[in-house]
Formats: structure tokens, C-alpha cells, sequence
């Protein structure tokens, strides 16, 4: 049976707009044009999902399944109130991420305004973490899979007060940085304030280097943690590469040791060629958790992706992929697990 439910936070959005309300102040002085004159509003959004085959699985149970699912759909209203002052609301749908199972969520994935001084962008309310807002378009094929933190359960939203803006002059330097509240709201998962912060180096439009590190507020409740993490871009035209190292450390439970690779070649104006091999030091601290492709948590796990996009129109394309996991063999005397592959037609359409 098919359910939708409603996010359980739209109560905090009082909360959300009072605190992004605030921004206000800081265009007053500079800005002639009053919020009644909206200079733009654009919508849009976004769907995918994929049609797929469980080939081989870890979990004798889900072996063999032949189902389908959507797993996001975005509706996302931009706004533009004066040459300062501009927000977004974004909507999100996804599915409950178990294999043949067809629940239905529906809560906010950005809920923030955003105020320009200068060159620099000030953000309040719930939006995207400097944790992977590089990575992300980089790799560029959020639709296929998460990027390897966010799949391994780092949270992609906060709610809290962001800025982003150059450093050098021509922005080949710049820096992104956020305090996320304790306030937990729409998609964000955190429940301790933390402190994130990213430095970006373009030395040339081929290359993007970044370093990024995050801390937990020493005076948040819950398991602190830390993280480093590089990542090295190289693009041309039509192509790109990209490699990350990622470390978290927990206090009071396992954190994530990472590293992944990725490729991305454009064979014609309609047709791409993606691949990306992620490598778990530590076995996978989400596990069976892990939305729409679990982890066996007892094994340290090499994933390997593969794919071709076809795009027959600009807002439609189809991706025929798979995703394997190949498991090591456990520190304890449980053999080592069966192998995971995941064959998938996957479907993405932007409005």
C-alpha cells in the first residue's frame, strides 16, 4: 500500500522565517527598492528514480527482487525581492528507500533567504552544507547515487547561518562557510550545532582544489565528531575526474575513513560515460541504513558504479547502471558477506 505523509517539522518554519527575517537588516541601509517589488520568481524542479533489479545482495532476502521507485522529486520556488535580497523554498519527495516498499515522504530541502554584500552571500534558514556543495555538481550525477559522505549518512542540510564568497580577487580563491544550529528542521538531520568551513583554489578553469574540516560545538549534546577532507578537480570541456579523501572521527562510535574516484566523458552532445569507484576503510557506520543501497555493516566495502546517460531531450535522460559492492573479508568469524549489484534503469527529468 502507497502512503504519503507530511514531514513532521512545518511547525519550525515559524522559526526558520523569523530567524532568516533578520538578514533584513543588512540591506535596509543599501537597497531603494522596497520587498513589494519582486524582480523575479522563477519554479522549478526536478524527478528520478529507476526501475531495478537486486542481481545479488548481501541480505538473502532482498535477492532477486525486480521493482521500481522514485526516489526524489524536487519543486523548488526561487525568489527575488530586491537586488539584495533573494530566498528559496524547495519541496522535497522521496520514497522510503527500502527495496519494494512504497512509502512516501514530503518535507522541506531548502527553506532560507539570502542577502548579497558585495560580492559575498549571507544565508539564514535551512540550506545546503559546505560539506559537499562543491563535490556534488562536480561529479554532477546526484541522480545515480549521493556523493560518498552523503551516502554514508553526512547530513546534506542545516539549519543555521551560512556565507560564501571569494577571497582573492577573480574568485580563484574563495571560501564557504556555516554554524548549524542545534534546531532541527525539513531534511536536516543534525542534532548538535556544528561549525563547517571550505577554502577552494581554481589555479586555472582545468583545476579545483579544496579543503574542508567541520567540528560539533563542544557544548552540543550528542556524539562529537571531526572532519578533513580534500578533494582534487580536473575538467575540460568534456570531461572531468575527481578525487576525494574523506576522515570523520566520533567520539563515542565508529566515524567514516573514505576515498573515491570518478570520471565523467562526454562521447557526444547526447551521450556521457560515468564511473566512480569508492573505497570504505571502516565498515559502513550507516549500514542497512543506508537508503536504496545498503551496507553490510561488519565488512569494510569497495563500490563500484557504472553508467550511460543517454539524453534524448534537454530535460529527459536515462541511465542504464549498476552499482556493486564488493565486500572484505570481517575482522570477526563471520564469513565474508555476499557481494552486492544493483542493475538499474534510472530516469531523470528537470521542469
Amino acid at each position: 500500500m502507497t502512503s504519503i505523509r507530511v514531514g513532521p517539522h512545518l511547525r519550525q518554519a515559524v522559526v526558520v522565517l523569523v530567524l532568516a527575517a533578520s538578514c533584513t537588516a543588512v540591506l535596509r541601509a543599501g537597497s531603494a527598492d522596497p520587498p513589494r517589488d519582486l524582480k523575479r520568481l522563477e519554479v522549478g524542479g526536478l524527478l528520478f528514480g529507476d526501475a531495478y533489479w537486486v542481481a545479488s545482495n548481501h541480505d538473502p532476502a532482498s535477492e532477486g527482487i525486480v521493482s521500481a521507485w522514485i526516489r526524489r522529486g524536487y519543486l523548488t520556488i526561487d525568489s527575488e525581492f530586491t537586488k539584495k535580497l533573494s530566498g528559496r523554498m524547495r519541496f522535497e519527495l522521496n520514497q522510503d528507500g527500502d527495496f519494494d516498499v512504497f512509502e512516501f515522504e514530503v518535507d522541506f530541502k531548502d527553506l532560507y533567504l539570502q542577502a548579497a554584500v558585495g560580492e559575498h552571500r549571507i544565508l539564514f534558514g535551512l540550506s545546503q552544507t559546505p560539506t559537499f556543495a562543491l563535490i556534488e555538481p562536480f561529479w554532477g550525477y546526484r541522480h545515480v547515487e549521493r556523493t560518498p559522505m552523503d551516502l554514508q549518512g553526512i547530513a546534506s542540510r542545516d539549519t543555521g547561518i551560512a556565507a560564501n564568497g571569494p577571497i582573492a580577487k577573480g574568485g580563484s580563491i574563495s571560501y564557504r562557510v556555516m554554524y548549524g544550529t542545534q534546531l532541527e528542521f525539513g531534511s536536516d538531520s543534525n542534532n548538535a550545532g556544528e561549525w563547517m568551513a571550505a577554502v577552494s583554489w581554481e589555479p586555472s578553469s582545468n583545476w579545483v582544489v579544496e579543503l574542508y574540516g567541520d567540528f560539533e560545538d563542544p557544548w552540543s549534546e550528542g556524539d562529537g565528531r571531526r572532519t578533513l577532507q580534500g578533494f582534487l578537480g580536473y575538467r575540460t570541456e568534456t570531461a572531468r575526474l575527481g578525487l576525494q579523501y574523506s576522515d570523520q572521527v566520533r567520539d563515542s562510535s565508529p566515524g567514516i575513513k573514505l576515498a573515491s574516484l570518478f570520471g565523467v566523458v562526454d562521447l557526444s552532445e547526447n551521450w556521457s560515460f560515468l564511473g566512480r569507484v569508492d573505497r570504505l576503510f571502516e565498515p559502513s557506520i550507516r549500514g542497512e541504513d543506508i537508503a536504496y543501497l545498503p551496507f553490510d555493516p561488519d565488512a569494510k566495502a569497495t563500490l563500484l558504479i557504472l553508467g550511460i546517460e543517454a539524453r534524448p531531450f534537454k530535460f529527459f535522460s536515462l541511465i542504464p547502471n549498476i552499482e556493486y559492492i564488493h565486500y572484505d573479508d570481517p575482522s570477526g568469524p563471520e564469513p565474508r558477506p555476499v557481494d552486492d549489484l544493483l542493475v538499474r534503469l534510472t530516469f531523470n527529468l528537470t521542469f
